[in-house]
């Protein structure tokens, strides 16, 4: 997720998210991280209606967001986040930091904790090293 804040208010955000549907089999170095739906729920799923429904989600988000402002979205991305209090790595810029997943700051960057201290990222790629 990448965004920006001016004055409190919200200028824009940008969400990507990954997500293997149907994929049988993962590269020997993913082979111990990756999963897909379709093999953890033994069974075939159409993508374009996966999408739909995707799609519809983020609109009824959206919806919050404008209605009750970001402290919502932290509020339920807090509740279904499998990275809290687990070590993960953000790579950003050529640049890899690891550290404890922390939560979300009120502009919704990620706080991390690393060698005592708190970094904050707002944007880059995020691996959970452990469960």
């Amino acid at each position: 997720m990448e965004g920006s804040v001016t004055g409190g208010v919200i200028d824009h955000v940008i969400v990507g998210i990954g997500i293997n549907v149907n994929q049988k089999t993962f590269p020997p170095v993913l082979q111990d991280r990756a999963t897909s739906l379709s093999l953890a729920c033994n069974r075939e799923f159409d993508r374009l209606s996966l999408l739909t429904e995707i799609l519809l989600s983020l609109e009824s988000l959206y919806a919050i967001l404008l209605r009750d402002g970001f402290s919502s979205v932290i509020s339920a991305w807090t509740e279904y986040a499998p990275m809290l209090r687990h070590q993960i790595t953000v790579s950003h810029n050529g640049v890899v930091t690891q550290g404890l997943a922390k939560g979300l700051s009120k502009e919704g960057g990620l706080i991390i904790q690393t060698n005592g201290e708190e970094c904050t990222f707002f944007a880059g790629d995020v691996t959970i090293m452990e469960m």
